[in-house]
């Protein structure tokens, strides 16, 4: 099981979600953590190489370390890639 952090920014993401969408997203963080290699894309981002997983209509980028799987944001999928 990996541990998860969220950045401030993700948890201001995820303050400002709807509740429905709020506990779909952390119901998959809490499948990803429990995972030992959880499924997720490599994208090029301007912050270098994240991994995003597609939650629902939600985007997640994370960067993952030696048992630590970090949220670093949350977007809408329609508003990731702008």
């Amino acid at each position: 099981m990996l541990a998860v952090r969220f950045s401030r920014k993700a948890l201001k993401d995820l303050e400002r979600l709807p509740v429905k969408h709020r506990q779909q997203i952390l119901e998959h963080i809490a499948l990803l953590a429990e995972e030992a290699n959880p499924r997720l894309t490599k994208i090029r981002h301007d912050r270098g190489v994240l991994l995003s997983h597609r939650a629902g209509e939600y985007r997640l980028y994370v960067q993952r370390g030696p048992g630590l799987l970090q949220i670093l944001e949350i977007r809408k999928r329609n508003d990731a890639y702008r």
